[in-house]
């Protein structure tokens, strides 16, 4: 029964650093967003500067296609983000998901069914595709510091899906002799 209690504090503990560290990487990266997409303001504003010195029917007509291009441009960076139409950086969908795993491990320490550890399992498994999928993302958007930190979720949330699936089975068994 040692053992058991071991792996599950193992799992609590892993739920409760990959909450932690994804909040640190979501802070981060919004902290990044900023500095990546120009505002409307400062896309348009050689527009307007160039159309007061001449033509202004054809430059000012150039000036907001040029703002609509940037525009559209960071639309799609946007929305390439998102994923089943959610953006996974939104301050509610970190906390939703920091809240997840935070009472799952608040679970698998009390509750003790099997059904909590399943849904460890699954958890684990899905959160560390997403961690694999921010990878690829980072790795496209050049940053080394959100690349590393989204390696080290998928690699907790794996580990949590194995911890749990090795206590699922000791368990299991321990129900079995008993």
């Amino acid at each position: 029964m040692r053992a058991n209690g071991r792996l599950r504090a193992t799992v609590v503990l892993l739920l409760v650093a990959s909450a932690a560290l994804f909040a640190v990487g979501a802070a981060v990266e919004r902290h990044h967003h900023p500095e990546k997409t120009p505002t409307a303001e400062q896309t348009t504003a050689p527009a307007e500067g160039s159309s007061e010195s001449g033509a202004e029917g054809s430059s000012g007509s150039g000036g907001e296609h040029a703002g609509e291009t940037h525009a559209s441009t960071s639309e799609t960076s946007a929305e390439s983000e998102k994923l089943l139409g959610i953006n996974p950086e939104a301050p509610g969908v970190v906390a939703v998901g920091v809240a997840a795993s935070v009472l799952l491990a608040l679970a698998v320490w009390t509750v003790r069914r099997r059904a909590v550890l399943v849904l460890a399992i699954m958890l684990g498994l899905a959160f560390a595709a997403l961690d694999l999928r921010e990878t690829v993302h980072q790795v496209h958007e050049s940053r080394p510091s959100l690349i590393a930190v989204a390696i080290v979720l998928a690699v907790l949330h794996i580990l949590v899906a194995v911890t749990a699936a090795v206590l699922f089975r000791t368990s299991r068994e321990a129900v079995v002799t008993a």
